[in-house]
């Protein structure tokens, strides 16, 4: 009986029944809230010295919740904004996109590409994290320890990009929550 069921809540999920009955505005608000429980969670774990792969694996959830909460609320942006792909909404730079082919502007978006655009940016740094989650790096070639001019090693510069840790991710959750609740209320006021 109960795998009957999940059955069916699965066959609801994939014909898009289940999920198309929350609004992209209270997709944002769950995915957020499940950023900042699973952020309390790792905050309080990591008291108890929660092991280096659990730790990752908290961030990386975290991560993945506010890449979702940012992809609905461009959905949000560009349904208020009555874009008619507004469902197919994944980017910034899409949404700027299906915008001026509209003929259509908002301010919410304007901050968002200027927000992107400054590197040391709270928005910027959040989808570079986002970004590393998914990258990979291509196979270098093996440098030989020896040149053929030099008995010598040759030194590599490595730079470490900067690691995400709990209190990162609290100030990207403080100024996402921020920057969604103040282009909300902009947009009620129009």
């Amino acid at each position: 009986m109960a795998r009957q069921q999940a059955g069916r809540h699965f066959t609801n999920l994939a014909n898009g029944m289940s999920v198309n009955k929350i609004s992209d505005f209270s997709r944002v608000n769950q995915r957020l809230l499940q950023a900042k429980f699973l952020l309390q969670q790792t905050r309080q774990l990591s008291q108890d010295l929660l092991p280096p792969l659990h730790q990752d694996a908290m961030i990386n959830a975290v991560l993945m919740h506010f890449e979702l909460a940012l992809i609905f609320y461009l959905r949000e942006i560009a349904s208020s904004s009555r874009l008619k792909m507004a469902y197919q909404i994944s980017s910034i730079d899409q949404l700027q996109t299906e915008m001026a082919a509209q003929s259509s502007h908002s301010q919410s978006v304007d901050e968002l590409v200027e927000l992107k655009a400054n590197r040391s940016s709270w928005l910027s740094l959040l989808l570079g994290a986002i970004r590393n989650l998914s990258s990979s790096t291509p196979p270098q070639p093996e440098a030989k320890a020896f040149s053929n001019n030099e008995n010598q090693i040759p030194l590599v510069q490595i730079e470490d990009e900067p690691e995400i840790d709990v209190d990162q991710l609290e100030i990207f959750l403080r100024e996402i929550m921020l920057l969604i609740q103040r282009q909300r209320l902009v947009l009620a006021e129009f």
